[in-house]
């Protein structure tokens, strides 16, 4: 067992609010085997460890992400969550164009408590696959805006 997957949703679990409008930048991190990177946040509200936090809530649906893409893919998704659910979701690149549809309807039932904005590129399916996919993205944008 991985310590950093094994300790990180424990952490996550121990709320610290952090001052209101808080930026966090994570190039890479995953949580209980989601990767996500370049991940990019402005919350108005949060946890101090915002970044493990974001991927800990995505890895509970893991499963039902990597069914849209069990061959491996990568996507960059904009996302908002309202404190309780994703309020929007939006596919700005993936390695597979058809897989837009399933990823925004898996992430529309991940439950957060974090108010805010965030992007990343978010890995799913083969892990192999999915790293020769996110090789393949666009350069990151800015961030969220």
């Amino acid at each position: 067992m991985n310590p950093r997957t094994t300790i990180l949703p424990i952490l996550c679990a121990v709320p610290i609010l952090m001052a209101a409008d808080s930026s966090i930048q994570v190039p890479s991190t995953t949580v209980l085997d989601q990767e996500l990177r370049d991940l990019s946040c402005t919350l108005s509200q949060g946890e101090f460890l915002a970044g493990p936090a974001v991927v800990a809530s995505l890895a509970g649906r893991k499963a039902t992400l990597d069914a849209c893409a069990s061959d491996g893919a990568a996507l960059r998704v904009l996302w908002t969550w309202n404190g309780t659910d994703s309020a929007s979701i939006q596919v700005k690149d993936a390695s597979s164009p058809a897989l837009s549809g399933c990823v925004e309807a898996a992430m529309q039932a991940v439950p957060q408590a974090i108010e805010g904005r965030c992007e990343g590129v978010l890995l799913l399916g083969d892990p192999q696959a999915a790293e020769q996919a996110a090789a393949r993205l666009a350069t990151p944008s800015p961030g969220p805006s």
